[in-house]
């Protein structure tokens, strides 16, 4: 391995050391990775015609937020879920504040301990890297695909 400096594209120098640090390139990132929303607005509209849902009660960045928080916690196939029990949670209780709503229902996701997983038995938590090696999802490591018995 050879280490090497790269350049700083921005030439701010900064780092993430604190917080304070992560927060500012959080915001940096979610900037720059933006997408565009065209359409957005109009699918949701659609879909709430059909099932009769007032659209002025959905929080398209809300839904992607508590999604985004979910996976980033280590629980991606319970992102949708998690939304879908928000929506669960909204429809029952109409007045309750759908921010409040959103943040119950992440902080109690986030909270949750990782499905648990047999090191290797699951074929789902990895994907295949270079050389047939298999990368845990979760835990970013690579190792050995499991020996045939």
């Amino acid at each position: 391995m050879r280490l090497g400096l790269l350049p700083d594209a921005d030439d701010d120098g900064r780092d993430v050391d604190t917080w304070v640090d992560h927060a500012h390139w959080n915001e940096f990132w979610r900037d720059k990775m933006s997408q565009d929303e065209t359409g957005w607005q109009e699918f949701v509209d659609r879909v709430c015609v059909a099932l009769d849902i007032d659209p002025g009660r959905v929080d398209i960045h809300g839904v992607l937020e508590l999604s985004r928080e979910i996976a980033h916690a280590g629980h991606v196939p319970m992102a949708p879920v998690s939304a879908h029990l928000w929506g669960l949670a909204a429809g029952a209780a109409p007045g309750r504040d759908l921010d409040y709503l959103r943040r119950v229902v992440e902080d109690a996701a986030t909270s949750a301990p990782p499905p648990s997983e047999k090191e290797g038995n699951d074929p789902r938590s990895a994907v295949r890297g270079r050389g047939g090696r298999r990368r845990d999802r979760h835990r970013g490591r690579w190792r050995p695909p499991p020996s045939a018995s």
